[in-house]
């Protein structure tokens, strides 16, 4: 089934088919990555709420309207799944761990080196709005086109461009104050 539309997928998964759902995961894991590190900007956090997106999709799979359009569903689930742990986590006030570790075979400065540059482009993405930085992920790191970030946020195609446009204007001149050459 792995050549299947979403649509005839979705229907196998209502029949209760458990390699269909399989499929579908494996085929949306990456957008629904990049929407839930737009929001949450944390990898790790990012990945528990694909999986508690995709959890959320089975146990409400009859809910769907439109199995043709489970893409834009499952990324709506995501979006309101890391929106309530983003929340979740405020009112806790937990800091995330640092990933600071240098990986095996670099050296220490080269580990510093990229956890400055990540630390300065999460901190840029945080300046940015929800709409900015999401429609930044999914265009810039996911490669989505602007029809699909419309219909995936509910904005036209212009103003999907346009927050694109503001996304990468603010963030030059973020890193710009912050001196990343």
């Amino acid at each position: 089934m792995v050549n299947a539309s979403d649509q005839a997928l979705f229907a196998s998964m209502l029949d209760g088919d458990a390699g269909a759902f399989e499929s579908l995961m494996h085929r949306h894991f990456s957008g629904a990555w990049a929407v839930a590190i737009s929001i949450m900007s944390d990898a790790d956090e990012a990945e528990d709420v694909c999986q508690d997106s995709f959890v959320r999709a089975w146990d409400r799979r009859h809910q769907c309207r439109d199995h043709a359009k489970f893409r834009a569903w499952l990324m709506t689930i995501t979006r309101s799944v890391a929106y309530n742990r983003l929340e979740s986590l405020r009112r806790r006030r937990q800091e995330p761990l640092s990933t600071d570790a240098p990986e095996p075979g670099r050296s220490p400065e080269a580990a510093v080196e990229i956890a400055d540059l990540r630390d300065k482009l999460q901190r840029g993405l945080a300046t940015l709005t929800d709409a900015q930085r999401e429609v930044l992920v999914l265009r810039d790191l996911e490669g989505w086109r602007h029809d699909e970030i419309a219909e995936h946020l509910d904005i036209s195609e212009t103003m999907s461009r346009r927050h694109l446009s503001d996304a990468r204007k603010s963030m030059r001149v973020y890193l710009g104050q912050t001196e990343l050459k």
